[in-house]
């Protein structure tokens, strides 16, 4: 943990943090898919919704969101 904040300070660290946290994001999406759960499922779509965002993906942004608030009522 005292290493992550000290490393927050580095751009070239923050950048390695950033891209490690969103392969973890992409994991969790395999993993919620080969194990059949729904919750961990949408929580990692959830999480991916800044980066597709970001990224200038607007029609897949909406489709995700979309697709989350549909799913989540069920």
């Amino acid at each position: 943990r005292e290493q992550r904040d000290v490393l927050k300070d580095n751009r070239t660290a923050l950048l390695w943090l950033q891209y490690h946290y969103m392969v973890d994001i992409l994991r969790m999406l395999i993993k919620a898919k080969r194990t059949g759960n729904w919750r961990f499922h949408l929580q990692a779509l959830s999480e991916m919704l800044p980066y597709l965002a970001a990224a200038g993906n607007n029609l897949y942004t909406v489709s995700v969101l979309l697709y989350l608030q549909s799913m989540s009522s069920i």
